[in-house]
């Protein structure tokens, strides 16, 4: 309020966001001196591989004029800048809201697909699809998944914050928000309290609109198939009792050293060790009675040991559902009555052979995703592959980030495969400034020389490019038009390659509205560098390999092309430029044929001739663009 506008500084390591208008320093609410970071650990718990939104957490010692103030948490304020940071959609284009429905930007229509839920039937397709269509699928399962594991005594009836673009899918998504009084705090909620069932049969106790919308989605089949796994999934990974530990006793690290002089000065009376091994206490022994939970709200026969192996050691991963378990064997706890689905991914170089298992496989399946009712205490299978080991080699070859607004095909990015083996990108990722995005989920297989557009918006793409059939929605989220971070991660997270991309000199500079693509030259160049980019075709070249020349389809604006005439064309020494009046224009530039600007000049829109020197420019093919406020003009210069 009295200071600078904003915060120039990366406060949270695993964001990108470096400037905030607004941050919060909080007490820890209500375990402000109890544990002192549980909600922080909360969320950073599920920051990983999943698909919620977090308030991320940072730990700060605090003084106010001088005097001790102890430990406070900074942490990112819940606002539309928020949602900007962590999704890259605009802050003005998002509709924000909180618990019963209050709009903290833009509308909601929560209690329309309340209504809708409540009172039509979930059972029926139709009526299922008007209400789950309004949500982020993922996300929501990862949310209710996460609050009720975490036993949330505080919620659904309060601290709920979620959001949607007003543009583009318009889907609702969580914010996992202010869970202090979870895991057992003041004993509020015991360990075995029932809080998959209070919130399952929502409609006798009046808890708010979204437990209602939730316990009628659990009333369709597939609905509850998939919160059954993918909160199993969650408890066998996420939840997983070695994996919380590891992350709860980093955490109470970075600030063991400072609690006695913070608890001196607010709570003498407190013991942090035995507060810390209450909670780990909680979590530990919270498994059994939410598995239980599962089982007995959902009416289901038993709980299962599904155990997972590949064979030869090291030739493969197995997804069951939505995780990748990342050693082998492999053994987590599911539920007879809701099919499980497992998918071989071969390594580089394997190829996925047959599975068998103990039972329920005893003659080789071929398929490499079998979804089967495991109906077995103990059940295990085994995916074979064959083959050798070989490196991976796939390169971002070809990036779509910004463009001509007259053909925006949305943003893409392509993959080419330079290797002699093909590639399996089941669960393989891309990351950008603005968080992790799902590159493929299942059966997505690179051929040896091929490539694969991942595309933000399939429809605008392929009315553009309507030949093009190697592509598919991955997610990809916005990139940035003024550069971005493009990192490749594997099925396992991790990180395969990483670089950043720019939209000014010595990068190509056509690439960002001027209906270029940003296309790469190829290793063993670095991607790094400016100089292993250059400008691509016009409207670009997806799904197949640049050639040179292709710069001559430039489509024009016709109707307003005859507003600047050049001649001669081709020219040697002295090019003129004639502008009319017709269109007012404010800049024009000389571009080469790698993108390079050579040429800018400001214009004050008025008619003009120019006689341009082009004698010291190499021969070539050069791309002039002539820029107005609703008018781009693109004409081709040969210089000999």
């Amino acid at each position: 309020k009295y200071g600078d506008a904003s915060f120039d500084h990366k406060f949270f390591s695993d964001k990108y966001a470096n400037s905030f208008s607004q941050i919060v320093l909080r007490n820890s609410g209500g375990d402000n001196n109890v544990l002192q970071y549980r909600d922080g650990f909360i969320q950073k718990s599920v920051s990983q591989k999943t698909s919620l939104d977090i308030q991320d957490y940072r730990a700060a010692i605090v003084f106010i004029n001088g005097q001790y103030w102890g430990i406070q948490n900074i942490r990112e304020k819940i606002s539309t800048e928020y949602v900007e940071h962590n999704s890259g959609v605009n802050r003005n284009k998002v509709d924000l809201a909180e618990t019963w429905g209050n709009a903290l930007a833009g509308t909601n229509n929560i209690y329309v697909l309340q209504w809708w839920a409540k009172n039509t039937s979930m059972a029926v397709p139709s009526n299922y699809k008007t209400v789950i269509d309004s949500f982020d699928l993922n996300n929501m399962l990862d949310y209710f998944s996460t609050e009720i594991f975490i036993s949330n005594w505080d919620w659904p009836q309060n601290n709920i914050k979620f959001w949607r673009p007003t543009e583009g899918d318009r889907k609702w998504r969580y914010i996992l928000w202010d869970t202090d009084i979870s895991y057992g705090l003041f004993n509020l909620q015991s360990v075995n309290f029932n809080q998959l069932g209070r919130i399952k049969n929502a409609a006798t106790n009046s808890i708010g609109p979204h437990a209602d919308i939730f316990s009628e989605l659990l009333k369709n089949t597939s609905y509850r198939n998939q919160f059954v796994n993918r909160y199993a999934d969650m408890m066998n990974s996420h939840f997983r009792t070695t994996n919380l530990n590891t992350l709860f006793d980093n955490m109470a690290d970075t600030i063991s050293a400072e609690m006695p002089r913070h608890l001196a000065r607010w709570a003498p009376w407190v013991n942090w060790s035995a507060e810390r091994q209450a909670v780990k206490n909680f979590y530990t022994s919270r498994l059994n009675y939410a598995r239980n939970e599962i089982q007995s709200e959902f009416s289901l026969a038993q709980q299962v040991n599904i155990t997972l192996q590949a064979s030869p050691a090291g030739a493969g991963y197995i997804k069951i559902n939505s995780i990748f378990p990342d050693t082998y064997p492999w053994t987590g706890v599911y539920f007879d009555g809701v099919p499980v689905e497992i998918t071989a991914v071969p390594n580089p170089g394997y190829t996925f052979n047959h599975w068998l298992s103990s039972t329920l496989i005893l003659s080789p399946n071929t398929n490499k995703s079998v979804t089967i009712n495991v109906n077995n205490v103990n059940e295990t299978f085994t995916a074979y592959f064959t083959g050798a080991s070989v490196s991976a080699k796939i390169e971002v070859s070809e990036i779509n980030y910004n463009a001509l607004t007259a053909t925006d095909d949305g943003n893409w990015i392509e993959l080419f495969n330079y290797g002699n083996s093909a590639i399996d990108l089941t669960g393989w990722s891309i990351k950008n400034y603005y968080g992790v995005h799902t590159l493929s989920n299942n059966n997505t297989i690179l051929a040896s020389k091929a490539r694969l557009v991942i595309c933000s918006d399939t429809i605008k793409f392929k009315i553009q490019h309507p030949t093009v059939t190697n592509y598919y929605h991955g997610q990809i989220g916005s990139l940035s038009n003024s550069g971005d971070l493009i990192e490749l991660y594997d099925q396992m997270g991790s990180k395969y390659l990483s670089f950043i991309f720019d939209d000014k000199a010595p990068w190509p500079t056509t690439p960002d509205g001027y209906g270029f693509t940003l296309e790469y030259s190829g290793p063993p160049k670095n991607p790094s560098l400016s100089s292993s980019w250059f400008a691509g075709c016009p409207g670009g070249s997806p799904g197949k390999a640049y050639k040179a020349g292709c710069i001559t389809g430039v489509v024009e604006n016709n109707t307003e092309a005859s507003a600047v005439e050049i001649y001669p064309n081709p020219a040697k020494t002295n090019l003129t430029i004639e502008i009319k009046n017709t269109v007012a224009f404010s800049e024009w530039k000389l571009i080469n044929n790698i993108g390079v600007e050579i040429i800018h000049k400001e214009l004050e829109g008025n008619s003009s001739t120019e006689i341009v020197d082009v004698s010291a420019l190499a021969p070539g093919l050069y791309t002039a663009i002539f820029i107005g406020e609703n008018t781009r003009i693109i004409k081709r210069i040969i210089v000999q």
